[in-house]
């Protein structure tokens, strides 16, 4: 089980995927907290950001009937952060790690180990947003179950999810390298990061569940 956490000025945004073999995979829900992302003048975090431990501090059914937890977290630190770095400090060993989507389009999905960042002094995750971009439009293309395939669970994503997802980005070729970017300014592609977040916090586990 893997989370992305995508930050934003007004709200966090979340979403969960099982992973079955060879990048089969699950939604298992998508939740929104809204309020100020950034650290209060007194030093300490808002309150959403307690709500959202709570939320990833749950276990997950399995079809099994097993409860499972967050085996890998990945928060995105592009906005906000010193309170994502402030969030994740001190829970590597529940898996919750900051991450970074890299600009260089050439960059590897994800990396197996986190590096470090010399200036801030801190480990992370960078990850390689166009990679991830390329193998998500090719699962989502795919009509029959199995590997790579993306399952959703009904109930738990509106059609403004799936528009982000599917619609809210394209392609360009740029010396010989496909580039994705947004079909817009105000287009919204949280659920296409949410998703790229997701596939690179399972890569970055270099496992493959049996």
């Amino acid at each position: 089980l893997t989370a992305f956490v995508d930050v934003q000025a007004d709200r966090r945004e979340c979403a969960v995927r099982a992973w079955g073999e060879a990048r089969e995979s699950w939604g298992m829900g998508h939740k929104i907290w809204y309020g100020d992302t950034n650290m209060l003048t007194t030093g300490h975090l808002p309150k959403a950001w307690s709500e959202l431990m709570i939320f990833l501090s749950q276990s997950w059914e399995h079809e099994s009937g097993a409860m499972l937890p967050l085996n890998r977290v990945f928060i995105d630190m592009g906005y906000a952060q010193h309170a994502v770095l402030k969030f994740c400090k001190g829970k590597r060993g529940r898996g919750i790690w900051p991450s970074k989507g890299m600009s260089d389009p050439k960059a590897v999905l994800v990396s197996r180990r986190p590096v470090k960042s010399v200036k801030d002094r801190i480990f992370y995750f960078p990850i390689g947003p166009n990679a991830g971009k390329e193998i998500i439009f090719a699962n989502m293309e795919l009509e029959e179950e199995g590997p790579g395939y993306m399952h959703f669970r009904k109930g738990h994503y509106d059609d403004e999810y799936f528009k982000q997802l599917l619609i809210s980005e394209r392609y360009k070729w740029v010396k010989g390298i496909k580039v994705y970017e947004k079909i817009s300014t105000a287009s919204r592609n949280e659920a296409l990061d949410l998703a790229v977040g997701n596939l690179a916090a399972f890569e970055s586990m270099n496992t493959d569940p049996k």
